[in-house]
């Protein structure tokens, strides 16, 4: 299947580029483009590492779990804590950057890992005792995944609402000379909530995806269509041997109907294993 090392590459360098490229212009409006980028590319190399090293999700649902709030479990425990430690010290590192007095770090990296944690805990695990079809349960993983960008953007934006007003007051004295501290308060909090609606749903719906079933899947198909061993659309191939009677669908999964065919496709020389009697 796909190695570990593939995954970590493809999380390393889409995680860096979109991490390193926004702070890089975030960091433009105070003339220090290149702290941004060293910021984003630290918090993009750490983000990455962290997603390979915890275990993947199991595949979930889109809609939020709002109506049966209860303590996580350890499993989950784990990842919405990541989730949450991630998105405060990326924010608290920015914001130590910017302003003298480190209340504001600390408070907004209190923010950002609160709502880091809690749009991740509200993401619903598909439920076992529910029927579905492998598409739909890759359907419903991909739309939860995707849900977490604007689930990310808008804590995000009151964040950076509160950091932007408060910027004038606050800010290193290195930032004097700024043409934006030329701005209205009100302005400045506009463009703080800009900002960080951006980067908070860059960086929780990366952190989703690189998660979540459906990205790693798309990793594999990635690897294995490169390899040759399966075509890209892999889905439709799984569905047509299903219909052919070569694969059957449990629930969510596809798996072989005959064992002595999954046994002679595992061999890694099929030729020296042709007679099923051998």
């Amino acid at each position: 299947m796909c190695p570990r090392r593939w995954r970590f590459a493809v999380a390393i360098v889409i995680a860096t580029i979109v991490c390193s490229g926004l702070a890089t212009i975030f960091f433009t409006l105070f003339d220090r483009p290149w702290l941004g980028f060293w910021i984003g590319l630290t918090a993009g190399v750490v983000g990455a590492t962290l997603v390979e090293l915890i275990p993947q999700d199991e595949p979930r649902l889109a809609r939020p779990r709002l109506r049966s709030v209860r303590a996580p479990a350890p499993y989950e425990l784990a990842r919405t804590l990541a989730f949450g430690f991630m998105g405060g010290a990326a924010l608290a590192v920015m914001a130590w950057a910017l302003y003298g007095p480190v209340r504001y770090a600390v408070i907004g990296g209190v923010l950002s890992a609160f709502t880091f944690a809690a749009a991740r805990y509200v993401s619903q695990p598909n439920d076992p005792l529910k029927v579905v079809t492998p598409g739909g349960l890759l359907r419903a993983d991909r739309a939860a995944a995707f849900y977490s960008w604007p689930a990310g953007a808008i804590p995000g934006a009151l964040t950076g609402f509160y950091l932007g007003y408060s910027f004038q007051a606050g800010h290193r004295p290195a930032f004097d000379s700024l043409t934006i501290l030329r701005y209205q308060p009100l302005a400045l909090a506009l463009i703080g909530a800009a900002a960080g609606s951006v980067l908070s749903a860059a960086g929780l719906g990366l952190m989703a995806t690189g998660w979540s079933s459906s990205g790693r899947f798309l990793s594999a198909r990635i690897w294995l269509a490169l390899r040759g061993s399966l075509p890209f659309e892999i889905m439709r191939f799984l569905q047509d041997a299903y219909k052919h009677g070569v694969l059957r669908q449990v629930n969510g999964y596809y798996e072989f109907r005959h064992q002595i065919l999954q046994h002679y496709l595992a061999e890694p020389s099929p030729d020296a294993s042709a007679d099923p009697r051998s």
